[in-house]
């Protein structure tokens, strides 16, 4: 159910210049892969702490940051509109 969640919100995430953070258990191979092919920009194994959680949202927010500054508002959208 994960995975589906990702292929859900990686279209919102591509057209909105978000990144797209999916948590992995270490303990599944093929997750990593498996998360890039659904979408996800970025990952974070699990489990985790809570300071790791925090550290890899920042890196995620500053990627969408970035990748927003370079790409122009969608017609009839504002930044920071809700998706």
């Amino acid at each position: 159910e994960g995975l589906a969640a990702v292929r859900e919100l990686a279209p919102a995430a591509d057209r909105t210049g978000a990144a797209l953070l999916a948590i992995l258990p270490r303990s599944h191979p093929g997750a990593v892969g498996a998360a890039f092919d659904a979408g996800a920009t970025h990952f974070l194994p699990s489990p985790t702490t809570n300071e790791e959680f925090i550290d890899a949202l920042r890196f995620a927010d500053r990627f969408a940051r970035r990748l927003r500054r370079r790409r122009p508002p969608e017609s009839g959208r504002r930044r920071g509109d809700p998706v």
